[in-house]
């Protein structure tokens, strides 16, 4: 959620989408529209460092929408299985392409910790691109 709300603030706040158009998109188009924007600020000396910003936040927003993003908002909670002794595992899992068969994310409280570690490292980019677009929004560019 932290990543979408950033990504989508970014959108809304620098003028480039009406909030009902940003809550439309999913996750690659609002990608596109980011890299879209830093392509606008790119045209203007001014924008340049915003660009760069919003560059980086792309970068980081792709790393984590493919390697983490995507498969937490589609996993479910499964029976991993049992320990040595017995015990429940509790599992986090999601469905394949196939729709028959299902993938481990998670069998660890560890393996949870570090899938959000993945989406707190984009999370510092999307920061510092919104407050740049905040500074410097489009419609104070100067051609």
């Amino acid at each position: 959620m932290s990543l979408e709300e950033s990504v989508s603030a970014i959108l809304f706040e620098t003028g480039a989408s009406t909030l009902p158009e940003v809550q439309a998109k999913m996750a690659g188009s609002k990608e596109r529209e980011l890299e879209n924007l830093a392509d606008q600020y790119r045209l203007v000396a001014s924008g340049v460092v915003v660009a760069d910003a919003l560059d980086q936040a792309v970068l980081e927003f792709r790393k984590a929408r493919q390697s983490v993003r995507n498969v937490l908002l589609h996993a479910h909670p499964y029976t991993a299985g049992e320990d040595a002794e017995g015990n429940y595992l509790p599992g986090l899992a999601y469905t394949a392409a196939d729709g028959q068969s299902w993938k481990t994310v998670s069998r660890t409280p560890e393996d949870l910790l570090d899938l959000a570690t993945n989406i707190e490292r984009a999370i510092d980019p999307l920061s510092v691109a919104r407050l740049a677009v905040q500074t410097l929004p489009l419609s104070a560019l100067n051609p």
